[in-house]
């Protein structure tokens, strides 16, 4: 894992219980982009974990940290982001999907709370389409996982 530096993100109010993990397409042409723009003072945005295109995981913020990743749902998640343009032509690659999977499993066995598997879209709809952007992205995938911590 690639540890990156970002000054988006601050405590979880005491006693928050982490209960979802929130998918996100990053929109970038590529990783290193996505790196700049969280260093960026102007940005306030983050997420957790970034899945590059070539399966290379980059952290941005602790799990334990409150990530910006989806105004208003970031108390209570955890953001995970492709890299990805989420412009209908773009495929996640298998890596990314595998990688991905892992990472999820590795939050639904620390944090046995967590009970639901959703998108930026799904939380965001009047203003966000990721991850759907991206043509091979199925949310069935990730949500399936859930069934084997329960």
């Amino acid at each position: 894992m690639i540890e990156c530096r970002t000054p988006h993100f601050s405590s979880r109010p005491a006693g928050t219980v982490i209960k979802r993990i929130i998918l996100h397409c990053d929109t970038s042409p590529n990783e290193q982009a996505t790196i700049n723009w969280f260093a960026n003072a102007d940005a306030r945005a983050s997420y957790h974990v970034l899945v590059g295109r070539d399966g290379r995981l980059y952290r941005f913020v602790p799990d334990l940290k409150m990530a910006w990743h989806a105004k208003g749902h970031n108390a209570n998640s955890l953001g995970l982001a492709f890299s990805n343009r989420n412009n209908k032509q773009e495929r996640l690659t298998s890596v990314q999907i595998a990688v991905a999977k892992g990472v999820i499993q590795r939050w639904l066995r620390g944090f046995p709370a967590i009970t639901t598997i959703t998108t930026h879209h799904d939380v965001d709809p009047k203003r966000k389409s990721d991850p759907y952007g991206a043509p091979n992205f199925e949310l069935v995938t990730f949500k399936e996982l859930l069934g084997q911590y329960a």
